[in-house]
């Protein structure tokens, strides 16, 4: 979408929320939703020998942003900043997640006139008010709005969990619980089988082998999902692999 759209759209959402939000936080929301077509995040891709970076398209379709790796990093990367009270830069990371989700509603299609064609529409009807537009752009622009407005639904509900001390400090217990699991469990397990193996109990120490290759992803997937929360509560500071992020 154009700038003016992205902007107008958002400020729209804002204002129908009625939110108590920071004025640093709006500032910092508006300048986001436009910058990632100024400032790209980029992946990192492996071709053959090559590691090159490949620029994040924008008009690609999202059923649920937080299913994407980049956009859930960088809603959680807000909740993280809003913890600590640095609301601008916190409304900046949003922003973009905001951006991303705004440009999937018009996603790619094969015919590029088309494509352009139908942002102009948008960005003109914005523009000048108009209240009656073809119902296909009035769709776009109806959707472009909802899912704006889910995302910072979402985000003044995970808020609510940031002041909340019962359940911050029950995932912090829950998150030290699994990160010293994952460092006692394979050791208990290595030195175990390391003496039935020294013991000549090969049938016992293949068991224990084998049970910890059981667990262990079990125990791996349990520690990813409880860091992720912990990320968002500002308990922990999380960074993205094979990514370029501008945060």
């Amino acid at each position: 979408m154009k700038w003016l759209s992205h902007l107008i759209l958002t400020k729209l959402v804002i204002q129908k929320i009625n939110f108590n939000f920071p004025k640093d936080f709006i500032n910092g929301l508006l300048k986001g939703c436009i910058e990632p077509d100024k400032i790209p995040d980029y992946k990192i891709v492996k071709k053959g020998d090559k590691v090159i970076k490949q620029k994040i398209p924008h008009h690609v379709k999202l059923r649920n942003f937080l299913n994407n790796e980049l956009l859930r990093y960088y809603f959680s990367l807000a909740l993280y900043l809003y913890k600590y009270q640095d609301y601008y830069t916190s409304g900046l990371v949003l922003g973009r997640v905001i951006h991303y989700v705004q440009d999937s509603v018009i996603y790619k299609y094969r015919n590029e006139k088309l494509h352009n064609k139908i942002e102009e529409e948008i960005n003109y009807a914005l523009k000048h008010k108009l209240k009656e537009v073809d119902c296909k752009i009035e769709g776009v622009i109806n959707e472009v709005l909802n899912k704006t407005y889910l995302i910072l639904v979402k985000f003044i509900q995970e808020i609510g969990y940031l002041s909340n001390d019962v359940y911050v400090n029950r995932i912090k217990k829950f998150f030290l619980t699994i990160r010293l699991l994952y460092i006692l469990i394979p050791l208990i397990f290595s030195i175990a089988s390391i003496i039935l193996l020294i013991s000549h109990n090969f049938q016992l120490s293949t068991t224990l082998i084998l049970s910890l290759l059981i667990s262990f992803p079990i125990l791996h997937f349990l520690k990813l999902k409880i860091s992720w929360k912990a990320f968002k509560l500002g308990l922990i500071r999380l960074k993205l692999r094979n990514y370029i992020t501008v945060y």
